[in-house]
């Protein structure tokens, strides 16, 4: 076998090796004992744009769970406060602002 063969292996070997770490990192946050986020530790409120509908729907229906305060931010005022009477409870707080980010009109409630 030749220098530059040696070579090659390793430098395969090497990449292989990073990527197989790269992909493990990435699977540790499903980990079973992986620690939740604390979300009291950045603040009592939280801020959820886009609250009404899903993926922001679930992090206000997650973060209300966690017993977070939410200000939802959304532009139908019908579905800001059906969210609100879905997650609103004596401990949980919420905030609703009726707006559209992309035409930066606000309307507070």
């Amino acid at each position: 076998m030749g220098s530059v063969q040696i070579a090659g292996i390793a430098v395969v070997a090497y990449y292989t090796m990073q990527s197989f770490i790269w992909f493990i990192s990435r699977l540790s946050c499903y980990h079973p004992f992986a620690k939740s986020i604390d979300f009291g530790t950045f603040g009592k409120w939280t801020v959820v744009t886009g609250g009404t509908d899903g993926i922001g729907a679930e992090y206000v229906r997650q973060l209300a769970q966690a017993g977070q305060n939410i200000i939802i931010v959304g532009r139908n005022m019908e579905k800001l406060n059906k969210m609100k009477s879905e997650v609103e409870n004596g401990s949980t707080e919420v905030v609703l602002i009726q707006a559209d980010l992309s035409k930066q009109v606000l309307l507070l409630t």
